[in-house]
């Protein structure tokens, strides 16, 4: 069993990262030192930034840090990167609705993962979910996002699926699938 840290302060993505990591045998831990502040020009740059950060803090160690945004085709350029310091902390999803009223609701949620192995090599990989935002928050089996999104070809949003089948749909899970995936060897 390997435990990684994670560059977040974020309770909820640090379990959800754990409950992703957990079938393959690892662990996840906060790392203490606070992330880097994030910036304008990619989601991939923020999270090479904050893993790097984190190795130089931690060498020795597996770390990982994420950046994500959400793309929404109603309103091009007015989140994507920026998301999380465009939209308020506190009544996220209400403040979302208000600013696609009357505007095309598909979206794409993108996450960015970065990992750096104990040596100090990063990797980086991308997770997509293309969803549509519903009309009104639904479902309890998660929060956030998961309770506007329903993602394409499905008729709930995430957070009315089960933990299994939602998995399937998050973009972490889909970064980190293609993480462990190059590091086979060393991560299984």
């Amino acid at each position: 069993m390997t435990e990684w840290l994670v560059a977040t302060h974020n309770l909820a993505k640090l379990a959800e990262l754990a409950a992703l990591l957990r079938p393959y045998g690892h662990t996840v831990r906060a790392a203490e030192s606070a992330p880097l502040e994030e910036g304008p020009l990619s989601l991939a740059a923020n999270a090479r930034a904050k893993v790097e950060a984190l190795h130089r803090c931690y060498p020795h160690t597996w770390g990982l840090a994420d950046d994500s945004g959400l793309f929404a085709r109603g309103l091009p350029g007015a989140l994507g990167v920026q998301t999380a310091r465009r939209l308020p902390r506190n009544g996220t999803n209400a403040a979302l609705l208000t600013l696609l009223a009357g505007r095309d609701r598909r979206v794409t949620l993108v996450s960015v993962l970065a990992l750096a192995t104990p040596s100090g090599r990063v990797t980086t990989a991308t997770g997509r979910l293309v969803a549509t935002v519903a009309d009104a928050p639904r479902g309890t089996e998660s929060g956030g996002f998961d309770r506007l999104l329903v993602p394409v070809g499905a008729t709930q949003t995430l957070a009315q699926m089960s933990a299994l089948s939602r998995a399937t749909y998050l973009p972490r899970a889909r970064a980190l699938t293609q993480l462990l995936g190059g590091f086979a060897d060393a991560v299984h």
